[in-house]
């Protein structure tokens, strides 16, 4: 809304309704690619999600990579599966864009 702003309750002042960022509700872990766990690869991928009024992703961007290939697929491959409650403004439910990491870590994949 131009000219309005978010008040800290999450309403939109000058407008009606209230207004929520998309908010992560479900998020499988990524298969860790074998190769990638013998090769001791790990890092972070960082991803552009487009969350539907459904609260699925509709669409996956790679924003930074971890420096491995196998990884920044397997992570582009699992956001897929992952679900969002669907962003709101005003009151109404909206397609919305999140960054979102996704974390390799050879210790937490055992």
């Amino acid at each position: 809304m131009p000219g309005s702003t978010t008040s800290p309750s999450g309403t939109a002042a000058g407008g009606s309704g209230e207004t929520h960022k998309a908010r992560l509700l479900s998020a499988p872990r990524p298969q860790y690619p074998p190769l990638s766990r013998e090769l001791n690869e790990a890092g972070v991928v960082w991803l552009r999600l487009t969350v539907d009024t459904q609260g699925a992703v509709s669409d996956v961007a790679l924003l930074r990579s971890s420096g491995f290939r196998r990884l920044d697929k397997a992570a582009m491959t699992a956001v897929w599966q992952w679900r969002f409650q669907p962003q709101q403004e005003g009151g109404k439910v909206v397609v919305a864009e999140v960054e979102q990491p996704v974390r390799f870590n050879l210790q937490e994949s055992e």
